[in-house]
């Protein structure tokens, strides 16, 4: 091991392991350096057993892990050093190793193509964004939920109460979508206006879905006026420059069940434009609702409709 150390300059650690090829430590090269450069502290060192000279306190990170959850068992270790290895694992075996720095810099690397493509106003990843994290979905073929959310009787509420208004309201969901999801699994991206989409790979997507709900529903009480508030309806210009009756903002939620055995018959643009038809046809309720489509449920030939069918 230390003549390993001595002939690989590049070589930051070494993982330990046991009979069954599981990771049981780890061993830095920071941490013997010196030994490196004494050749008796060196014949000292060859002497000890490896459990002497390991480290047993090692991060080990699961093969198909996403950046985001890797991202925050380092940040969760304050011991972590930047110039420090972890541990790749598949099955529980050791896979390899991985360099801290290059987390850190693939981190950057996104966050700086997210705030290149983020919506001005709620500062959410944008359309480029949605699109990539929906074609590495499916390329890591994972189960997952695809939530189109979009508000009702926003336009004639934005008419109604101004600009400025309207953008709080946006605000608001922003914040609202942001609580309701595990951030090292799941994704909030803004489409566009009142349109948001929502990446949900949490097992307990209902639990978070209803919690959305229930949240938009509570803060929007503080948005209206106190007469449209006890009517439980606003009165406004419809398309068509007529005044009508309109029910209070909720949200109207379609979404696509993905399953990991579908993933290889669907692409990022078919999956969101079934996310976007499911969207449609929760709008036929009132109030707050969800519309779910399972994708093992659609014939193959709607799998992958035309790029055209939904615009990232």
């Amino acid at each position: 091991m230390l003549e390993a150390f001595r002939l690989q300059a590049s070589l930051n650690s070494i993982a330990v392991l046991d009979a069954d090829e599981r990771p049981v430590g780890i061993v830095h090269r920071n941490l013997i350096s010196g030994a490196l450069l004494k050749p008796f502290a060196t014949d000292l060192l060859a002497r000890k057993p490896i459990s002497r000279l390991m480290s047993t306190d090692f991060l080990a990170v699961e093969l198909g892990q996403s950046l985001q959850q890797v991202s925050r068992l380092l940040t969760s270790r304050a011991r972590q050093r930047i110039e420090e290895d972890f541990v790749i694992t598949l099955a529980g075996r050791y896979h390899g190793l991985g360099r801290v720095i290059d987390v850190l810099r693939l981190i950057t690397e996104m966050k700086i193509q997210q705030a290149r493509h983020a919506n001005p106003l709620t500062l959410l990843p944008g359309n480029v964004p949605i699109q990539q994290c929906l074609t590495r979905l499916l390329q890591q073929k994972r189960d997952a939920l695809i939530c189109y959310v979009d508000i009702d009787n926003f336009k004639p509420f934005n008419d109604l109460y101004g600009y400025a208004k309207g953008d709080e309201v946006l605000l608001c969901l922003a914040h609202c979508l942001n609580e309701s999801v595990d951030p090292g699994f799941d994704f909030v991206g803004h489409i566009g206006g009142d349109d948001f989409m929502l990446v949900l790979t949490s097992t307990d997507w209902e639990r978070r879905i209803e919690q959305l709900l229930q949240e938009f529903h509570r803060r929007c009480q503080l948005f209206y006026r106190s007469e449209h508030l006890a009517a439980g309806c606003f009165i406004a210009s419809s398309r068509e420059g007529r005044e009508q009756r309109y029910p209070l903002l909720a949200l109207s939620i379609g979404a696509v069940r993905v399953r990991a055995q579908n993933c290889d018959q669907l692409d990022a643009a078919g999956l969101a434009a079934l996310a976007s038809d499911a969207k449609r046809q929760a709008k036929q309720e009132s109030g707050s609702s969800l519309y779910l489509i399972d994708s093992a449920d659609l014939p193959a030939a709607t799998h992958k409709p035309s790029l055209a069918a939904f615009d990232l």
